[in-house]
């Protein structure tokens, strides 16, 4: 009778094991780093926090607001739904970047225009009350953070 040579399958299933350990220890890592919602309320921390989602929640008599907040290497965007007294709703979007010195462009889905302005916020459209909850952002995409260069932006001041 042959002997078999168990040795290559054990190396592979030691590497296989090696592999999924890295793995669970990078998901752990990221979790760990991942921001606190209290990091999220100054706009001006965006540069040193990780890739990040988070979702934004808030409602009162007058309206409600809900949506992402997206996170990556010193940018960030806000995608809300905005829905005022009587209904209307409306999308808005906002991006920042350090880049840019803090300058946000604000528009609303299907306007041709919006504006410009310098966050000297303390507190924003994702301020501390209305995140309701982050987690790490795998994949970013660095389309995300794009100006649309469709509406015409015009300053806030």
């Amino acid at each position: 009778m042959d002997r078999i040579d168990h040795s290559g399958i054990k190396n592979a299933v030691i590497i296989l094991l090696l592999l999924v350990l890295m793995g669970a220890g990078y998901v752990i890592f990221r979790r760990v780093q991942n921001p606190s919602i209290a990091a999220l309320a100054r706009i001006s921390k965006i540069g040193a926090l990780p890739s990040t989602i988070c979702t934004i929640s808030s409602g009162s008599f007058q309206g409600s607001t809900t949506g992402k907040v997206y996170i990556s290497r010193g940018k960030m965007r806000v995608d809300g739904r905005v829905v005022v007294n009587g209904g209307a709703e409306r999308l808005v979007h906002i991006i920042s970047s350090d880049e840019n010195g803090g300058t946000l462009y604000t528009w609303f889905d299907g306007d041709t225009n919006g504006v410009t302005g310098t966050n000297t916020y303390a507190q924003g459209p994702f301020s501390v009350a209305n995140v309701t909850g982050c987690s790490p952002w795998w994949f970013p995409n660095s389309a995300t953070f794009q100006i649309p260069d469709t509406v015409t932006f015009s300053s806030a001041q």
